[in-house]
């Protein structure tokens, strides 16, 4: 599991390495090439974060069957959803306006 880019600054697509097979994937609410996964599971859940055409940050899951599940930590302008435990537990944070970041 990770990420590529295009040649651009900007640019990210998620991807996944199953026995040397190569499989690209890119959250449906995303802006094109803005999907950022960060962690996986054991059974292949994947969490991340992908930027809409405002540049606005959001969480997401995929599950191992392709389907996404977009989230916002409430009140929150950027979501960040870094990792994912077998539970289906996510920890990520959000930036605000004073320094550092609060997590969740």
């Amino acid at each position: 599991m990770g990420q590529y880019d295009l040649g651009g600054q900007t640019t990210a697509i998620g991807f996944l390495e199953a026995h040397g097979e190569f499989t690209s994937f890119e959250d449906p609410a995303a802006a094109p090439a803005q999907t950022q996964p960060y962690g996986i599971n054991s059974p292949n859940f994947i969490s991340g974060t992908y930027f809409d055409m405002a540049s606005n940050g959001h969480g997401f899951v995929r599950e191992p069957g392709a389907q996404f599940h977009n989230f916002d930590f409430p009140g929150a302008d950027v979501t960040f959803a870094r990792q994912i435990n077998d539970l289906g537990q996510i920890v990520g944070g959000t930036p605000q306006i004073s320094p550092g970041t609060d997590l969740f």
